[in-house]
């Protein structure tokens, strides 16, 4: 029951946020909002404030918001509150909102987490793997990472970081076991799957102690900037898993949908608000990274759409239009079902 709850309460963040961005650069467009639904289907619950319904559908994985003259099929009478009656600038405007709201969604989660303060795990060595360049170089578990190449070690995240960054790479390591300072050094190998740098050595594992761990807090201006550096490692890092899938680098059994999304969901929301709002913050630039992608019925098929009316100076006919996102509409479904396919097989799997 746990995992539906927190599903539910997941991509009903993620709609509402998405939406919302539509709605409110669509009212500051002066662009005439009819509808505002969470979810698809049967209304379940609406009420009408000013020109907007607002509505709470059956059917809660997805949304949407329905602007006056917004289609070819729209009763048309040329008034400046219909969206094909603004310019492709304030269009593009609208309709890149709600991707862009969902970044900005996961700065402002990040944000608030380095602010409240995350736990924190030190630079000390759990397991060395065999024959690893670590213990090549006569790293031993327990020893604690202070420096490398002089750049002092806070935490485990600063030192993967100069690691990854350095594959092939002679690297000086001052390393602190018991009462003794050591100097080591060592060459991380290149992983080639994802092309970073690895010396073969995983955090030590504090068990019970993870529960009471310190937690490191940062100022409210470095973690916005932390925040920001952290989406933008998280868009690239999806656009790179996308094209490894397009490239076959990763196998399509790799991909999940809402099945996967509920027990992920349940699984973090066991684990703490701050784990449930950090999965929050990842499938929203998930969202995001898909919502841009030039497919018809997507935003970034609508996005497509605009670039090529601006370019041309006239829009995009009605005829393919309809093609196109009927084709979109075709693969959106497919993909849906191969995931979900995962999903069940993966299930009966375990």
């Amino acid at each position: 029951m746990i995992n539906i709850l927190s599903a539910v309460f997941v991509i009903g963040v993620l709609v509402f946020v998405h939406e919302l961005g539509h709605f409110l650069v669509a009212k500051l467009r002066n662009v005439r909002v009819e509808k505002f639904s969470l979810g698809f289907g049967p209304e379940i619950i609406g009420r009408k404030i000013g020109d907007t319904r607002y509505i709470l559908s059956l059917i809660p994985l997805g949304g949407y918001v329905k602007m006056a003259g917004e289609n070819f099929e729209d009763e048309r009478k040329g008034e400046p509150y219909e969206y094909l009656s603004k310019s492709v600038k304030e269009r593009l405007g609208i309709v890149a909102s709600g991707p862009l709201m969902n970044l900005l969604l996961c700065v402002v989660i990040l944000a608030a987490i380095f602010t409240i303060g995350v736990p924190y795990i030190s630079g000390r060595v759990g397991t060395v793997l065999e024959d690893s360049p670590a213990e090549q170089a006569g790293l031993e578990s327990g020893d604690k990472i202070l420096e490398i190449d002089g750049a002092l070690i806070d935490d485990w995240i600063s030192l993967t970081k100069i690691i990854h960054k350095s594959p092939d790479k002679l690297l000086l390591l001052k390393v602190g076991r018991g009462d003794r300072e050591l100097e080591i050094e060592v060459t991380p190998g290149l992983d080639e799957t994802n092309k970073i740098g690895l010396i073969g050595i995983t955090p030590y594992d504090y068990g019970e102690e993870v529960k009471d761990f310190p937690k490191k807090r940062y100022p409210v201006f470095i973690s916005l900037g932390m925040a920001f550096t952290r989406t933008f490692y998280l868009v690239k890092i999806m656009y790179v898993g996308l094209w490894k899938l397009v490239t076959g680098q990763v196998s399509v059994k790799a991909l999940g949908g809402p099945i996967l999304i509920a027990q992920l969901a349940g699984q973090e929301a066991r684990m703490g608000m701050t784990n449930l709002f950090m999965f929050i913050a990842i499938i929203s630039v998930n969202l995001a990274v898909i919502n841009f992608l030039p497919i018809p019925v997507l935003d970034g098929g609508h996005i497509l759409f605009l670039l090529i009316e601006g370019v041309s100076g006239r829009p995009v006919s009605k005829k393919k239009q309809e093609i196109a996102q009927q084709i979109g509409i075709a693969v959106l479904i497919a993909l849906m079902m191969f995931v979900t396919y995962n999903d069940i097989l993966r299930f009966f799997q375990k």
